[in-house]
């Protein structure tokens, strides 16, 4: 009686806790081999690593959100932080207080990794079973693209991206659920938030999108509530987005971001490449040993049926919910290929994305959810216990096709070139008991950053414009006499902050050898004076009157970082209004 009795609580309680297991399961599937004590290899992995190390350093400054990083550039600065989305390296930070640089970046992906997951099944198991879901979320967290990102490009801002994009679908979907629900409209507008600030691409290719969601799937009467997500979203992401893209004319973006190689005229993938199951760690278009820009094989099955189911489907409601995802993916194919070159010239800000490839995206993650069409609509005609196997299979094929991608080569530095270097698994241990070789994390120190001319970025994407002539290394004072005859006693005070004691004969110039920028904030004996910018090296040049002064120089907001701030506290606001339910009820009670 008893056991017959424990067997429904029983049963009920693996319905209820095998998918959280399976989707953590999963995730250990998709990062595991990154966890060994070496940082991993990729193509932004140095960037990655010492974009932590920097905003490491500002908080245990004090700068909790640092504008300005000041050891880039041979220690002449940079307004990185300001211009590139944080929300990867704040998680990061978050676990670097506890773990080491290397192990906090790594769960920082494996976070992302498990956030993308969920978010892939909550958005599918809304219209089918939690098998089918599973399987969605395991082709979406082990599609090739995916997996690039971790293995091949160390691109933790843009998975993140990724990794969002399911929840602001699925909260918009919930919002439909249930019939209005404010509090669901909230989590769209937060999830679109993060997004702004996961990175600037991700934003920009999938803000369309989502315009084009909410015009196919809510009712017309309903596009407001769609436009104040998108415009709660914005705000809640303005304190980044704002001063990045009011201060983009004072970096050296366009021209270093949209010519040369990363003109995106040369990264169109060609069409045949899209079906190639290799696997490379190489620059993509390098031929077999460059980073794959496949679909996946299942991916396009998927694809295939996919649209031929929704063509037949006579349920007109669910068509009209999995149409949109077809054009994300037909969206994200399009660009990837030469036929869009066009929108690529033409279209304002398209060119910032630099990659047609990054589109994939797009097409992975529409892919991806058409799945749901195929056990939705079979389900309808084969009965439940058949498509629940059906899913089950799909897992082991699209785990046996991919997961053999998700295999970590890592990074050493080579003391006797300062070069950092790809080592695989089978390697790494060999390598790393040379004493010629450290981990990248060994290497970065404030010393060895600015003495390296690290500069945080593949290009001079954020050198500030005023900069004609790049310094070749660290200065060798902290303030250069421009004019005049002057005495100067120079120091680093402490974070972005510096001091001079100066005896002048004569009137004079002095420079502060750090690259201007909005912000820079100096003052002469306690009074604050106005500053250039040097002609030809970019950095902080002030007046100096005869006599004997003490000047100060320190980082602060320029007013833009300040307007970004009060727009998020508005929208902070805004969602307070969302998740109390106020702005639905006075909305529809005024309708």
């Amino acid at each position: 009686m008893s056991a017959v009795s424990e067997n429904p609580s029983k049963n009920a309680l693996i319905a209820k806790w095998w998918p959280v297991l399976a989707l953590v399961a999963l995730t250990v599937l998709a990062t595991g081999s990154t966890f060994r004590p070496y940082p991993v290899y990729g193509h932004s992995a140095g960037m990655d690593a010492a974009r932590l190390f920097e905003m490491h350093r500002a908080v245990e400054n004090g700068d909790y959100y640092a504008r300005w990083w000041p050891d880039l550039y041979w220690g002449y600065g940079s307004p990185l932080p300001t211009m590139y989305a944080p929300l990867g390296y704040l998680v990061a930070e978050a676990f670097n207080v506890v773990f080491l640089r290397g192990t906090a970046l790594k769960l920082s992906f494996a976070l992302a990794v498990l956030v993308a997951a969920i978010g892939m099944f909550l958005l599918v198991r809304r219209r089918t079973g939690p098998e089918a879901a599973f399987a969605a979320a395991t082709l979406y967290v082990l599609a090739p693209y995916f997996l690039a990102e971790i293995y091949v490009r160390s691109a933790l801002a843009e998975l993140w991206g990724f990794a969002l994009i399911p929840w602001v679908i699925y909260f918009l979907f919930h919002h439909l659920d249930e019939k209005g629900c404010a509090r669901c409209l909230a989590g769209a507008a937060i999830s679109y938030g993060l997004l702004g600030i996961a990175h600037n691409v991700s934003a920009l290719i999938y803000s369309p999108l989502l315009v084009l969601f909410i015009l196919m799937v809510y009712p017309r009467k309903w596009w407001w509530r769609g436009a104040l997500v998108l415009a709660v979203g914005l705000a809640l992401s303005a304190f980044f987005w704002l001063p990045a893209l009011g201060l983009k004319g004072a970096v050296q973006s366009e021209a270093s971001l949209t010519t040369g190689y990363f003109s995106f005229e040369k990264h169109f993938i060609p069409f045949a490449e899209l079906f190639i199951p290799r696997w490379g760690y190489g620059p993509p278009g390098s031929g077999p040993g460059g980073m794959s820009r496949q679909l996946g094989g299942i991916h396009w099955l998927i694809v295939i049926a996919g649209a031929m189911a929704l063509s037949r489907w006579k349920d007109l409601e669910g068509r009209r919910q999995y149409m949109p995802f077809f054009v994300f993916f037909l969206v994200g194919f399009v660009f990837t290929q030469p036929l869009s070159y066009a929108f690529w010239q033409y279209v304002p800000l398209l060119k910032f994305v630099q990659f047609p490839w990054r589109f994939l995206m797009a097409a992975t993650f529409g892919a991806t959810v058409l799945a749901g069409v195929l056990f939705e609509q079979q389900r309808e005609r084969f009965g439940e216990k058949p498509m629940k196997a059906a899913a089950v299979l799909m897992t082991i094929v699209a785990i046996g096709a991919y997961s053999g991608y998700a295999k970590a080569h890592f990074l050493l530095v080579d003391l006797s070139t300062g070069q950092m270097v790809e080592v695989s698994a089978d390697e790494v241990e060999a390598k790393a008991a040379d004493p010629r070789f450290v981990t990248f994390d060994e290497f970065l120190t404030v010393e060895n950053v600015r003495r390296a001319g690290i500069t945080g970025t593949a290009s001079d994407d954020f050198l500030p414009v005023g900069v004609k002539t790049k310094p070749t290394g660290p200065p060798s004072r902290t303030f250069e006499i421009v004019e005049g005859s002057m005495g100067v006693n120079g120091r680093e005070k402490g974070y972005n902050n510096y001091e001079a004691l100066i005896m002048a004969s004569t009137p004079g110039k002095l420079a502060l050898q750090v690259f201007d920028f909005p912000g820079w904030r100096v003052e002469m004996d306690g009074e604050p004076i106005p500053t250039q910018t040097h002609p030809e090296f970019g950095t902080v040049v002030f007046d100096v009157p005869a006599g004997k002064h003490i000047a100060t120089a320190r980082y602060t907001r320029a007013p833009i970082h300040t307007a970004g701030d009060v727009v998020s506290l508005l929208g902070v606001l805004a969602t307070l209004a969302l998740l109390s339910g106020r702005v639905m009820r006075r909305r529809d009670d005024g309708a």
